[in-house]
Protein backbone atom coordinates (compact mmCIF):
# COMPACT_ATOMS: atom_id res chain seq x y z
CA UNK A 1 0.00 0.00 0.00
CA UNK A 2 1.29 3.42 -1.00
CA UNK A 3 0.25 6.81 0.42
CA UNK A 4 0.66 9.81 -1.81
CA UNK A 5 -0.59 13.29 -2.68
CA UNK A 6 -2.57 12.72 -5.87
CA UNK A 7 -4.36 14.87 -8.44
CA UNK A 8 -8.10 14.41 -7.95
CA UNK A 9 -8.43 13.60 -11.64
CA UNK A 10 -6.34 10.43 -11.20
CA UNK A 11 -7.58 9.35 -7.76
CA UNK A 12 -10.55 7.17 -8.75
CA UNK A 13 -10.28 3.78 -7.04
CA UNK A 14 -7.92 5.11 -4.35
CA UNK A 15 -8.72 5.31 -0.62
CA UNK A 16 -9.16 8.76 0.90
CA UNK A 17 -6.58 9.25 3.66
CA UNK A 18 -8.20 12.25 5.42
CA UNK A 19 -11.82 13.39 5.75
CA UNK A 20 -12.80 16.39 3.60
CA UNK A 21 -15.71 18.81 3.99
CA UNK A 22 -17.67 19.21 0.77
CA UNK A 23 -20.41 21.81 0.37
CA UNK A 24 -22.44 20.84 3.43
CA UNK A 25 -21.42 17.18 3.55
CA UNK A 26 -18.36 15.27 4.64
CA UNK A 27 -16.38 12.78 2.61
CA UNK A 28 -14.96 10.48 5.26
CA UNK A 29 -11.49 9.01 5.32
CA UNK A 30 -11.28 5.38 4.28
CA UNK A 31 -13.85 5.69 1.50
CA UNK A 32 -12.86 4.20 -1.86
CA UNK A 33 -13.24 7.02 -4.33
CA UNK A 34 -15.60 6.48 -7.26
CA UNK A 35 -16.51 8.75 -10.18
CA UNK A 36 -19.22 10.54 -8.18
CA UNK A 37 -16.71 11.36 -5.44
CA UNK A 38 -14.25 12.68 -8.01
CA UNK A 39 -16.95 14.89 -9.51
CA UNK A 40 -17.88 16.26 -6.05
CA UNK A 41 -14.27 17.03 -5.22
CA UNK A 42 -13.78 18.75 -8.57
CA UNK A 43 -16.92 20.89 -8.12
CA UNK A 44 -15.63 21.92 -4.69
CA UNK A 45 -12.45 23.23 -6.29
CA UNK A 46 -10.18 20.59 -4.74
CA UNK A 47 -7.36 19.62 -7.06
CA UNK A 48 -5.18 17.33 -4.91
CA UNK A 49 -5.85 14.91 -2.06
CA UNK A 50 -3.93 12.52 0.18
CA UNK A 51 -4.88 8.98 -0.70
CA UNK A 52 -3.76 5.38 -0.36
CA UNK A 53 -3.43 3.03 -3.29
CA UNK A 54 -3.46 -0.72 -2.69
CA UNK A 55 -0.64 -2.58 -4.38
CA UNK A 56 -0.74 -6.00 -5.99
CA UNK A 57 -1.29 -8.58 -3.26
CA UNK A 58 -2.82 -6.14 -0.77
CA UNK A 59 -6.21 -6.95 0.80
CA UNK A 60 -8.54 -4.06 1.68
CA UNK A 61 -9.20 -3.52 5.40
CA UNK A 62 -12.83 -4.73 5.53
CA UNK A 63 -12.16 -7.84 3.45
CA UNK A 64 -9.09 -8.62 5.56
CA UNK A 65 -10.96 -8.17 8.85
CA UNK A 66 -13.82 -10.39 7.64
CA UNK A 67 -11.40 -13.12 6.52
CA UNK A 68 -9.55 -13.15 9.85
CA UNK A 69 -12.79 -13.19 11.85
CA UNK A 70 -14.03 -16.13 9.76
CA UNK A 71 -10.79 -18.00 10.46
CA UNK A 72 -11.13 -17.34 14.19
CA UNK A 73 -14.76 -18.48 14.21
CA UNK A 74 -15.33 -20.82 11.24
CA UNK A 75 -18.51 -22.29 12.75
CA UNK A 76 -20.26 -19.54 14.72
CA UNK A 77 -23.17 -21.71 15.87
CA UNK A 78 -20.80 -24.24 17.41
CA UNK A 79 -18.60 -21.54 18.95
CA UNK A 80 -21.35 -19.61 20.73
CA UNK A 81 -20.40 -16.49 18.78
CA UNK A 82 -21.70 -14.38 15.94
CA UNK A 83 -19.66 -12.13 13.68
CA UNK A 84 -20.57 -8.50 13.20
CA UNK A 85 -20.39 -6.85 9.78
CA UNK A 86 -16.99 -5.56 8.70
CA UNK A 87 -16.77 -1.78 9.06
CA UNK A 88 -13.72 0.52 8.99
CA UNK A 89 -11.48 -2.54 9.22
CA UNK A 90 -13.26 -3.95 12.29
CA UNK A 91 -15.28 -7.09 12.92
CA UNK A 92 -16.77 -7.67 16.37
CA UNK A 93 -17.08 -11.14 17.89
CA UNK A 94 -20.30 -11.19 19.90
CA UNK A 95 -21.55 -13.86 22.30
CA UNK A 96 -24.62 -15.61 20.94
CA UNK A 97 -25.11 -17.55 24.17
CA UNK A 98 -24.15 -17.31 27.84
CA UNK A 99 -20.97 -19.02 29.03
CA UNK A 100 -17.27 -18.40 29.54
CA UNK A 101 -14.65 -17.31 27.01
CA UNK A 102 -12.23 -20.03 25.96
CA UNK A 103 -9.30 -19.17 23.71
CA UNK A 104 -5.94 -20.50 22.60
CA UNK A 105 -3.74 -17.83 24.19
CA UNK A 106 -0.52 -18.95 22.48
CA UNK A 107 -2.14 -18.76 19.05
CA UNK A 108 -3.59 -15.32 19.68
CA UNK A 109 -0.30 -13.91 20.97
CA UNK A 110 1.43 -15.25 17.86
CA UNK A 111 -1.31 -13.80 15.65
CA UNK A 112 -0.84 -10.33 17.15
CA UNK A 113 2.91 -10.59 16.50
CA UNK A 114 2.67 -11.16 12.74
CA UNK A 115 2.17 -7.55 11.66
CA UNK A 116 1.52 -4.34 13.58
CA UNK A 117 -1.38 -3.58 11.22
CA UNK A 118 -3.24 -6.81 12.16
CA UNK A 119 -4.68 -7.02 15.66
CA UNK A 120 -7.14 -8.89 17.81
CA UNK A 121 -8.35 -7.76 21.25
CA UNK A 122 -10.39 -10.13 23.44
CA UNK A 123 -11.81 -10.48 26.92
CA UNK A 124 -9.66 -12.38 29.45
CA UNK A 125 -9.60 -16.17 29.42
CA UNK A 126 -12.63 -17.69 31.15
CA UNK A 127 -14.44 -14.36 31.43
CA UNK A 128 -18.15 -14.95 32.01
CA UNK A 129 -20.36 -13.48 29.27
CA UNK A 130 -24.05 -13.16 28.51
CA UNK A 131 -25.78 -13.20 25.14
CA UNK A 132 -24.91 -10.03 23.25
CA UNK A 133 -21.68 -9.27 25.11
CA UNK A 134 -18.69 -8.17 23.06
CA UNK A 135 -16.07 -10.93 23.29
CA UNK A 136 -13.41 -9.59 20.92
CA UNK A 137 -12.64 -7.29 18.01
CA UNK A 138 -10.56 -7.95 14.92
CA UNK A 139 -8.98 -4.70 13.70
CA UNK A 140 -7.01 -4.03 10.54
CA UNK A 141 -5.29 -0.77 11.41
CA UNK A 142 -4.20 0.28 7.93
CA UNK A 143 -6.41 0.56 4.83
CA UNK A 144 -5.00 -2.72 3.56
CA UNK A 145 -2.53 -5.47 4.45
CA UNK A 146 -0.33 -7.81 2.41
CA UNK A 147 -2.11 -11.05 1.57
CA UNK A 148 0.77 -13.21 2.83
CA UNK A 149 0.62 -11.58 6.28
CA UNK A 150 -3.15 -11.97 6.38
CA UNK A 151 -2.89 -15.63 5.37
CA UNK A 152 -0.33 -16.26 8.11
CA UNK A 153 -2.69 -14.71 10.66
CA UNK A 154 -5.63 -16.75 9.38
CA UNK A 155 -3.60 -19.96 9.57
CA UNK A 156 -2.78 -19.28 13.22
CA UNK A 157 -6.28 -18.15 14.08
CA UNK A 158 -8.16 -21.32 13.13
CA UNK A 159 -11.00 -21.81 15.64
CA UNK A 160 -8.92 -20.13 18.37
CA UNK A 161 -11.80 -18.59 20.33
CA UNK A 162 -15.25 -19.67 21.49
CA UNK A 163 -17.78 -19.34 24.29
CA UNK A 164 -18.21 -22.51 26.34
CA UNK A 165 -21.82 -22.99 27.49
CA UNK A 166 -22.59 -24.11 31.06
CA UNK A 167 -23.01 -27.87 31.49
CA UNK A 168 -25.32 -27.68 34.50
CA UNK A 169 -28.89 -26.46 33.98
CA UNK A 170 -29.92 -26.30 37.62
CA UNK A 171 -28.27 -25.81 41.01
CA UNK A 172 -28.96 -25.98 44.72
CA UNK A 173 -27.56 -23.49 47.20
CA UNK A 174 -26.53 -24.36 50.74
CA UNK A 175 -26.46 -21.31 53.02
CA UNK A 176 -24.89 -21.27 56.46
CA UNK A 177 -26.80 -18.68 58.46
CA UNK A 178 -24.75 -16.41 60.70
CA UNK A 179 -25.52 -13.24 62.61
CA UNK A 180 -24.93 -10.18 60.44
CA UNK A 181 -24.60 -12.26 57.25
CA UNK A 182 -25.96 -11.13 53.84
CA UNK A 183 -29.13 -13.19 54.24
CA UNK A 184 -31.59 -12.94 51.35
CA UNK A 185 -29.41 -10.37 49.58
CA UNK A 186 -26.66 -12.94 49.29
CA UNK A 187 -29.06 -15.55 47.91
CA UNK A 188 -30.40 -13.07 45.35
CA UNK A 189 -26.88 -12.20 44.22
CA UNK A 190 -26.13 -15.88 43.61
CA UNK A 191 -29.45 -16.30 41.80
CA UNK A 192 -28.62 -13.43 39.43
CA UNK A 193 -25.20 -14.90 38.65
CA UNK A 194 -26.79 -18.24 37.84
CA UNK A 195 -29.52 -16.57 35.75
CA UNK A 196 -26.83 -14.92 33.63
CA UNK A 197 -25.64 -18.44 32.72
CA UNK A 198 -29.19 -19.75 32.17
CA UNK A 199 -28.89 -21.96 35.26
CA UNK A 200 -31.97 -22.26 37.47
CA UNK A 201 -31.60 -22.10 41.26
CA UNK A 202 -33.93 -24.94 42.23
CA UNK A 203 -33.61 -24.87 46.03
CA UNK A 204 -31.99 -23.01 48.88
CA UNK A 205 -31.05 -25.08 51.94
CA UNK A 206 -30.18 -23.22 55.14
CA UNK A 207 -28.07 -24.71 57.92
Amino acid sequence: MVFDELPVSSAEGCILAHSIGLLGKRLRKGVRLNKDHIDELTRAGITHISAARLQKGDIAEDAAAAALAKALVPHPDQAGLRLGAAFTGRVNLIASSAGVVSQNIEKLIALNSIDSMISLATLPQYQQVSTGNLVGTVKIISYGVPSDKLQAACNLAQAAIKVLPPVARSASLIVSVSKGGPGEKGVEAIRQRLDALNISLMEVVTT
